[in-house]
């Protein structure tokens, strides 16, 4: 070998990869925008250049050609804050300056003033238009300003023009209208508005005197409205006394019903009269307990019998309390009087006396004079309420009116001390000519449609970039599919391969590709690898035969599977063409049995010369018709894939190459209509097969999109190499690469095939084969089996032959030490 191969030479003895060892994942890292307008942009920077400054430069010449500087020119109107009255020789203070000062900032933008100062000639000498034209009129308006900073004495009068001649007539012409019309509008506007003020202030106090005379009437019966008052809160807290004593009255009245109607007897004597009761509480302490406890019962009685009736449990419960506490009050009183109490009611039969006691009947009459009471007061309370409501209203009414009358005699003092005010309004300033422009519009426009143009002109190239679909270059192909890592580029070369600086960049780039598949990601070492691409055409064949002869030259013993029933490149490319055997054919049609086929092979291989068919013949197994039917069977009868997965030994389906450790499995007779015939079971039968004889096994499938071999067996290899091409269709190459990983396929890397000359330059070994190996093994002897290899790999391909050549130097090195010893 020489040094070159033996630094890309793998070691031949893989260490075996932990089963138990997990898949590693590779995500995708974020994409930088930079990255990302780079890739657009890559290819076009020149043009993205020329179009910025071309665009960028009419965007400057726009915004200065499109865009004037203004100019301002200002006036001053100075308002005195004082006020000069001849009744009074001390000046004071203008009430309501501001408001003033204000009304003359409107003034002056008045229709009035500017068709006056458009008439005025100084104006009329600047050709910019009449009252006559609208347009004119409205632009003269535009460019008018009046404000008057705070605090200040001035209106300041502002005129804006991209002519400065022309703001400093406007603003002129304005301030000579304003001073000519000025005394007759302040004149009029002052007389107009105390005339107003008048007839409002005349109103105010007829509606004021009218409301005054209604306050007087409501409350002259009372003696004042303070009296109204007193006397409303008065009669109210007297129904509230006479509502509350009726209520306790007609408690106890209920309560002495209901004990009637649950006790029938005659008694007129029994019982504890109520004033004698109430009399004996005042002198005993628990007396006067057990009657609060017995109001409080009647109160809870006469509420339960309101919401549940007289039969429900918890009334009859709360009367029987209620007999019990009346006894305890009779045997309190009882004791109290001096006669004996025994436990039993005053009536003899345990019940409580219905009869009406003196007091009970006085108290029924008591309640018919309160009520009568009660109806009179509710009307004298209703009737001082509604006088009260109407005092409340006119009160108010005639707070309104008092602050109307205030706010006018103000104004109209106000407005009559203006009418002695000769001097309060001057012309500080008429404007002059500006010097420099106040806004000049180009010094931000300018560099801003610059940069606008400049943007749009590199806009159209990532446009243009972002709507190309195709993979440029290696860099392309990376950012486009980060998720995998790229293991090389191949160049694109002649198919005559007359460049022999050409042949070895190549073979480097094949060996690079070569040694990066064997360094896994995941550091195991794969022994079968899948080639595959998303679409036909883009150099998966010629990339699995050219590391097929990298492999080779490393000493490693390798096999080509073609497992691309539609394209059957691979067999193609090697014309790997192998016939099913003579012997195998008879034996198949029961011309021959498996003994007499033994004893004619052994009888032919010790004939010089003899063949097997003829040596059947002879021995007379078969017929010459039949010898000639089994050759034509053979000559239609390619032994490959499908014949492998149907059970035939591996070995009789490998075809070999003519390079010394490469092999190819064909595809055989199988065309794309055998598809259904390939199954993971059977391909994966084939590759447990292989491993045990070859020590690398190379599958060649078809593409992604279209086919369905590179679904079935990308999973079931130890590492999968996809081949992009320069020119393909970036989203077709995404969703191969997605559809591959989504199927449990080990992603090794990418080549990038048809690789610019910037590209290979890029790849760190392209300086190292320069100069091709052949220049220094170029006195060495050619031997037979360096003719045979060269004719072998003449129909590879460019990229196979330019591996094949570049590897003559370190195989001519065993050919010279195999001549020497023949």
């Amino acid at each position: 070998m020489n040094q070159d191969t033996q630094l890309l030479a793998i070691d031949s003895n893989p260490p075996v990869q932990n089963a138990d060892a997990p898949e590693p994942t590779t995500e995708a890292a974020p994409v930088n925008p930079l990255t990302l307008i780079h890739r657009l942009l890559r290819g076009r920077y020149h043009w993205a250049i020329i179009l910025g400054f071309v665009f960028g430069t009419g965007g400057v010449l726009a915004g200065y050609h499109f865009f004037e500087p203004k100019f301002d020119s200002i006036g001053l109107i100075r308002i005195k804050p004082t006020v000069d009255d001849p009744m009074n020789p001390r000046e004071e203070v203008m009430q309501m300056y501001e408001q003033f000062v204000r009304s003359q900032v409107i003034l002056v933008k008045q229709p009035r003033i500017i068709l006056a100062a458009m008439e005025t000639e100084t104006w009329l000498k600047t050709n910019r238009g009449t009252t006559g034209d609208r347009e004119a009129v409205i632009k003269f308006t535009e460019a008018l300003e009046a404000v008057n900073t705070p605090r200040t004495e001035h209106v300041v009068v502002r005129f804006t023009d991209t002519n400065r001649v022309v703001a400093r007539a406007g603003v002129t012409a304005v301030l000579e209208a304003y001073d000519e019309i000025y005394g007759e509008v302040k004149t009029n506007a002052i007389t107009r508005d105390l005339n107003l003020i008048q007839e409002q202030k005349k109103s105010v106090l007829s509606n004021l005197r009218t409301v005054e005379g209604k306050i007087e009437r409501l409350t002259s019966s009372h003696g004042g409205a303070d009296n109204l008052r007193s006397e409303y809160t008065s009669r109210k807290n007297d129904l509230e006394y006479l509502e509350r004593s009726k209520r306790d009255l007609t408690l106890d009245i209920d309560t002495h019903d209901l004990v009637a109607s649950e006790h029938d007897t005659d008694t007129e004597d029994g019982g504890s009269r109520i004033d004698d009761l109430y009399d004996l509480a005042r002198n005993d302490p628990e007396l006067d307990k057990l009657l609060n406890d017995r109001s409080n019962l009647q109160r809870t009685l006469q509420q339960l019998l309101v919401d549940r009736g007289k039969n429900h449990p918890r009334v009859k419960a709360a009367f029987g309390s209620l007999q019990v506490v009346q006894q305890q009050i009779d045997a309190r009183a009882s004791g109290q009087r001096g006669a004996p109490y025994d436990g039993a009611p005053d009536d003899g039969d345990g019940s409580l006396n219905p009869a009406d006691p003196p007091d009970l009947a006085m108290a029924r009459m008591r309640v018919k004079e309160l009520e009568t009471l009660i109806k009179q007061v509710r009307e004298d309370v209703t009737s001082l309420g509604k006088k009260q409501d109407q005092l409340a209203s006119h009160e108010a009414e005639e707070t309104r009116y008092k602050d109307q009358r205030t706010n006018f005699l103000n104004r109209e003092q106000s407005l009559k001390l203006q009418t002695f005010v000769p001097g309060q309004i001057e012309i500080a300033a008429t404007g002059s000519e500006p010097l420099e422009p106040s806004v000049d519009p180009r010094t931000k426009y300018m560099p801003f449609f610059g940069f606008v143009g400049a943007v749009f002109g590199v806009g159209l190239m990532l446009l243009r970039g972002l709507l190309d679909h195709r993979l440029h270059d290696s860099a392309d192909a990376q950012l486009s599919m980060a998720q995998a890592r790229m293991l090389g580029v191949l160049p694109h070369l002649p198919d005559d391969l007359s460049e022999p600086e050409q042949a070895g960049i190549a073979a480097h780039c094949v060996h690079h590709i070569r040694a990066l598949m064997q360094l896994a990601p995941d550091g195991r070492r794969p022994q079968v690898y899948a080639v595959t691409s998303p679409a036909s055409e883009d150099g998966k064949t010629s990339l699995a035969l050219a590391t097929g002869l990298s492999f080779a030259a490393a000493d490693y013993k390798t096999l080509l599977i073609d497992c691309d029933l539609s394209g059957g490149g691979l067999t193609d490319r090697t014309n790997a063409i192998l016939r099913r055997k003579i012997g195998q054919i008879l034996l198949r049609d029961g011309l021959v049995s498996a003994a007499q086929l033994d004893e004619a092979l052994d009888r032919a291989e010790n004939t010089p010369g003899a063949r097997l068919g003829e040596t059947l013949i002879n021995m007379g197994h078969i017929s010459e018709a039949d010898l000639n039917s089994a050759l034509s069977l053979q000559e239609h009868a390619s032994v490959g894939l499908l014949d492998c997965m149907a059970g035939e030994s591996l070995d009789d389906c490998v075809f070999a190459t003519g390079i010394t450790g490469l092999s190819v499995l064909p595809v055989g007779s199988a065309r794309a209509s055998h598809i259904a015939k390939l199954s993971p079971a059977g391909v994966q039968r084939i590759l447990n097969e292989a491993r045990e004889t070859y020590e690398v096994i190379i599958v060649d499938t078809g593409p992604v999109q279209g086919s369905l071999e590179a679904s079935i067996v990308s999973p079931l290899a130890d590492g999968v190499v996809f081949v992009v091409s320069r020119g393909n269709d970036r989203p077709a190459a995404e969703r191969a690469l997605s559809h591959l990983d989504q199927i449990g396929a080990k992603i090794l890397g990418i080549v990038f095939n048809r690789a610019a000359e910037s590209d290979v330059r890029a790849i760190s070994f392209s300086n190292a084969s320069s100069q091709p190996p052949v220049d220094e093994d170029i006195d060495r002897p050619i031997t037979e089996r360096t003719k045979r290899e060269h004719q072998s790999a003449s129909r590879f391909g460019p990229i196979a032959r330019a591996v094949a050549s570049y590897s003559q130097g370190s195989e001519s090195d065993q050919d010279e030490a195999e001549a020497k010893e023949s």
